[in-house]
């Protein structure tokens, strides 16, 4: 094996580590336990490697597990034990449990983790954030074979990675499910064999998604629940009647009239959902021009606009990053409030970047400014759409033409005329990075925001680090591909009889979290 000799200097985390969890107390005797949710639309076949909604991730989260795992939050070990860093930040090697398995019992080795690596590298669509990986770009490219990819195993229990730079969110990027070890033999689609978590998927049919306690998982001591259950229902009336029936413990309550749910335990819980508009720059549009993008931002006033759908489930919004992630102590919103844009916006600005813009576009009368909004086609967010077609046409005196849509792909092309469309993102873990790096083709490669990437990803102390990205954030904010609109919440019903179950705003956590769940 490669690099073998490589010397490697043992480094204090940062962070929280823990192997397990406070034992949870004692089930009621004889008593299954099986907790069941709600899901409305079926979960549909389950592709680690191409995991396209929440829900998916909610059950790959609790039947995979990669070397980490992170639970509210907090960073733990998975199928590692311990691990160690090199000096320079670039090299990590990790030591894995000799007793992680899948749920038949056939022990995880490095072998299986080296195998994910190579093929999601190898795979269109795949490399993604693994071009953080030495050599993973030319083994993509076909310039250079697998077995170069800075991904190896030492031993059984031994897996090393060499990265092309500093990334102190490589560790949180572990925790993913799609990077969780394959078997050689692994088909597209998960079965029981193939899960290595605290639960083995089971079942997966168009009513019912089941998972069952991995016999076989490390820490199997600590979880309670013996099933669980992700029943889909086509409304929310039959999923609260059979909630009534003591059928369903845990159900999304729908935005409007929940005060009609009752019986149980209501929760707000934020779904991590950012919603914004994006900015489509092309040559002969409108949107071309910055200034109009930052007159669109300064313009929304975006408490007024909350305030008029009468929701409390939603939140205005003016950030590229979601503020309640983690910082150093405090929440990242706390610990770099400042934003650009007032949630009340601002009409001198949002008049004087107009008139700048009109200038760089060569027109005279803002109604000659033609944007197109696509909207999904629904009454929600057809409303929604109108409020900020009115906001913009008020303030601004342009023109904002509503586009409502089933799919983005067949929006009309109008010469001359700019296109938005409202959007909505759920990060897949807590580090500002994933937020802003997704913009980055979107802004020019000499831009300020890309130097502060750069600088980002050369720091190993996570303060400066940190920093770094607060700065890129605030540059992108002024560059403007976008206008942060909303954090999206949403209510839950519980019963009573639930414990220990939790949520996270990231995906990484899998949306609803009841690894430690239990019924009383």
């Amino acid at each position: 094996m490669r690099r073998q000799g490589a010397t490697l200097l043992l480094l204090a985390a940062c962070l929280l580590l823990m192997g397990g969890c406070r034992q949870p107390p004692p089930d009621p005797a004889g008593e299954t336990q099986v907790l069941r949710y709600v899901n409305y639309s079926p979960l549909g076949p389950l592709d680690p490697d191409r995991m396209t909604s929440s829900a998916q991730y909610t059950v790959a989260c609790h039947v995979l597990e990669g070397l980490m795992r992170v639970y509210q939050d907090t960073l733990r070990y998975g199928m590692a034990e311990r691990y160690e860093i090199s000096e320079d930040g670039r090299m990590y090697r990790f030591f894995l449990r000799t007793d992680g398995a899948y749920s038949d019992g056939t022990p995880v080795t490095a072998a299986d983790f080296l195998r994910t690596f190579r093929r999601l590298v190898r795979e269109d669509g795949q490399i993604g954030r693994l071009t953080m990986l030495e050599n993973a770009v030319r083994v993509w490219e076909g310039t250079a074979e697998p077995e170069e990819l800075g991904v190896w195993a030492e031993d059984d229990h031994t897996l090393c990675f060499r990265l092309e730079e500093p990334a102190p969110h490589f560790l949180q990027l572990l925790a993913l499910p799609m990077y969780a070890p394959s078997r050689s033999d692994r088909g597209d689609t998960l079965t029981a064999r193939d899960c290595n978590g605290p639960f083995a998927l089971t079942e997966n049919g168009d009513t019912v998604t089941a998972m069952e306690r991995n016999p076989c998982y490390w820490d199997g001591a600590s979880i309670r629940l013996d099933r669980v259950e992700a029943v889909c229902f086509p409304s929310a009336e039959e999923a609260y009647a059979a909630f009534q029936r003591g059928e369903i413990h845990v159900m999304p309550l729908p935005s409007e009239g929940s005060e009609a749910y009752t019986g149980g335990v209501q929760r707000t819980v934020e779904t991590g959902i950012c919603e914004y508009i994006t900015l489509y720059q092309g040559a002969d549009s409108p949107l071309r021009s910055q200034a109009l993008r930052q007159a669109l931002n300064y313009a929304l006033d975006r408490q007024r606009y909350v305030e008029e759908l009468g929701s409390d489930l939603i939140e205005p919004w003016a950030r590229c990053v979601l503020p309640s992630i983690p910082g150093m102590r405090l929440s990242y919103g706390q610990e770099f409030p400042h934003t650009l844009y007032p949630l009340k916006g601002d009409r001198g600005k949002a008049e004087a970047c107009l008139t700048q813009a009109l200038a760089q576009l060569s027109l005279d009368d803002p109604a000659d400014i033609c944007l197109l909004l696509a909207v999904h086609d629904d009454p929600w967010t057809r409303l929604e759409g109108e409020k900020l077609q009115a906001q913009w046409e008020e303030t601004l005196g342009i023109t904002v033409e509503l586009v409502p849509t089933q799919t983005y792909d067949d929006w009309p092309l109008r010469p001359g005329a700019g296109r938005m469309a409202l959007l909505g993102e759920i990060a897949e873990y807590g580090d500002p990075l994933v937020y802003l790096d997704g913009w980055a083709p979107w802004v020019a490669a000499d831009s300020p925001f890309h130097r502060c990437l750069s600088q980002a990803a050369a720091q190993s102390d996570r303060l400066i680090r940190l920093n770094c990205l607060f700065e890129a954030e605030s540059c992108l904010l002024e560059e403007a591909p976008m206008i942060p609109l909303q954090i999206r919440s949403e209510r839950l019903l519980l019963s009573r009889r639930v414990e220990g179950f939790q949520t996270s705003a990231t995906l990484v956590g899998g949306g609803y979290e009841f690894l430690y769940g239990y019924l009383t």
